[in-house]
């Protein structure tokens, strides 16, 4: 799972989306997306902006994190091989 950190930046840079919108330029439903963590893909150029105006690195801004596995998963049944079809026989007389 990729956990994006613009919020926490935020928080520690003492801004806003707005500030950060007017600063960089960039539009404020790609910010919010992009703070509420919600996107699913991000521009090159986005990233690049947001870490020249943060003075941080790509792994500041974003993070992958694995999945969590269960402690006891559920076991996974073998897969049940197909059967073969035959034609049918044509029994002529």
């Amino acid at each position: 799972m990729i956990k994006i950190h613009l919020s926490s930046l935020l928080g520690e840079h003492k801004q806003r989306i707005a500030d950060v919108q007017r600063e960089t330029g960039l539009a404020r439903n790609t910010l919010a997306g992009l703070y509420r963590d919600d996107v699913a893909r991000i521009d090159r150029s986005t990233l690049d902006t947001l870490c020249r105006h943060f003075g941080c690195t790509v792994g500041d801004l974003i993070e992958w994190l694995p999945d969590e596995v269960p402690a006891n998963p559920a076991p996974v049944p073998a897969p049940v091989p197909a059967a073969k079809s035959r034609r049918p026989r044509i029994v002529r007389k």
